[in-house]
């Protein structure tokens, strides 16, 4: 993951080498950032992603027990962490800024999320393989992975089955029992437990109390994102994640009128 890091920050400098980003919106800048550096980053990621820390904190339901440690240890991965840069860039503020607010007022969840669809419907693409008479690879590597329970299979069933065993608080009304353990069951899963996580870590951080009184519900596209003016969304984006210059701020004026 880490030479799809170092990747990932050259097609990352290119991208900032070739947009102005005075001149372009943040959903525009979100798009590119799918378009061009995500497929590089999470290539072959459907063979790697059981090694990351997000899915090491989602089968040990450390987002549910300890979210804030959680959140912390999930921005380690290696392309969380070139995501977390791309935001803090895109908003404009301080790459020490909380990843809290950063995902919380861009709407975004952590890439492994997104990914988790891919990987579950990879393996379960493999799972139907194997069911079938054709001597091949392909199928005898995921039978060997299976017979062996080798750490592949085992994360990503046990992720199935977390998924799947959804408690009351998770809803999946929409899906049906056939859909239950596809990669889109997953995705929606992990979604509703990083939101969770989210609210969870936010509400207990001590540094982002004044975050806390200006933000309602969970992570979403904050409306001052679609301020054409970049300086302008850029000093409300500072102002909603730093309390402490927020407050030397509000001091600095009392003691100037």
């Amino acid at each position: 993951m880490d030479n799809l890091r170092k990747k990932g920050l050259r097609a990352y400098f290119s991208l900032r080498n070739l947009v102005d980003i005075k001149a372009l919106s943040v959903h525009a800048l979100l798009k590119l950032f799918d378009a061009l550096i995500l497929p590089v980053i999470s290539y072959g990621s459907q063979i790697w992603f059981h090694k990351t820390a997000f899915m090491t904190q989602v089968l040990n339901q450390n987002m549910e027990n300890k979210p804030h440690e959680a959140l912390k240890k999930i921005a380690t991965d290696p392309i969380e962490r070139l995501h977390l840069k791309f935001l803090k860039w895109t908003l404009g503020v301080h790459e020490k800024t909380s990843n809290i607010f950063c995902w919380g007022d861009t709407g975004r969840s952590p890439l492994l999320q997104r990914l988790s669809k891919r990987t579950v419907d990879y393996f379960k693409r493999l799972e139907n393989f194997s069911r079938s008479n054709i001597d091949n690879l392909t199928r005898h590597a995921f039978e060997e992975q299976k017979n062996l329970n080798l750490p592949w299979f085992q994360r990503i069933s046990e992720l199935i089955t977390l998924s799947t065993n959804m408690p009351p608080c998770y809803s999946h009304s929409n899906l049906s029992s056939r859909n239950l353990q596809s990669g889109a069951s997953v995705k929606i899963h992990l979604l509703q437990v990083f939101n969770r996580a989210w609210s969870h870590a936010a509400s207990e951080s001590s540094k982002l109390q004044f975050y806390q009184q200006l933000k309602i519900g969970g992570p979403s596209f904050e409306p001052y994102l679609n301020i054409s003016n970049r300086d302008i969304r850029r000093s409300v984006a500072q102002l909603r994640s730093n309390e402490m210059r927020v407050r030397c701020e509000f001091q600095q004026c009392k003691t100037n009128v």
